[in-house]
């Protein structure tokens, strides 16, 4: 899983994201201050668990200093997935992209291990698009969809964390499809 925090990776590697969402949302109601900075967490929790009106809720508090977020990004594209709206969908997926190039510098990228998380992130991004292209479409089919999400899994190795938050994103797609 992409985080930012030991806390938010404890809490997330424990397959808690509802006690992430509560912790989150508490902390921004006691603390106004905080929203800026807990705010990605409590959006990748409510998707995460499913939780699709408190999704729409913690999106409407974006700001300035949270609306470039990968997070807030990804919660967008999975809003616009749930609303069958292809044109606000893709736009989601291309500024999250963006959000994330934006952070990729020369220096930065010299080394795999320093952009590991920003390729995991880019990588989530394509599948989300797949995810959702195929949904829209009626000539991409099930048969075709499978085999290429079960090949890009395997390229992350053994790398579990960014399984998780890979397949967690899947299944948030897939759900908001039905």
């Amino acid at each position: 899983m992409v985080s930012s925090t030991p806390y938010h990776e404890c809490i997330t590697l424990t397959g808690s994201p509802e006690m992430l969402l509560s912790q989150a949302e508490g902390m921004m109601e006691k603390y106004p201050n905080t929203r800026p900075r807990i705010l990605r967490y409590a959006v990748e929790a409510a998707w995460i668990s499913g939780k699709w009106d408190v999704l729409e809720r913690n999106l409407e508090k974006s700001n300035e200093h949270t609306e470039n977020l990968y997070e807030l990004r990804v919660g967008n594209a999975l809003r616009a997935l749930r609303k069958r709206d292809s044109g606000t969908f893709e736009k989601a997926i291309s500024r999250a992209r963006g959000c994330v190039l934006s952070g990729l510098t020369e220096s930065f990228t010299g080394s795999l291990r320093q952009c590991h998380e920003s390729m995991v992130k880019l990588h989530a991004l394509s599948e989300l698009e797949e995810i959702g292209t195929a949904l829209a479409s009626e000539d991409l089919g099930k048969d075709v969809l499978a085999p290429n999400l079960l090949r890009r899994l395997d390229v992350l190795g053994t790398y579990s964390k960014d399984k998780q938050h890979l397949l967690a994103l899947r299944r948030a797609a897939f759900v908001l499809s039905r």
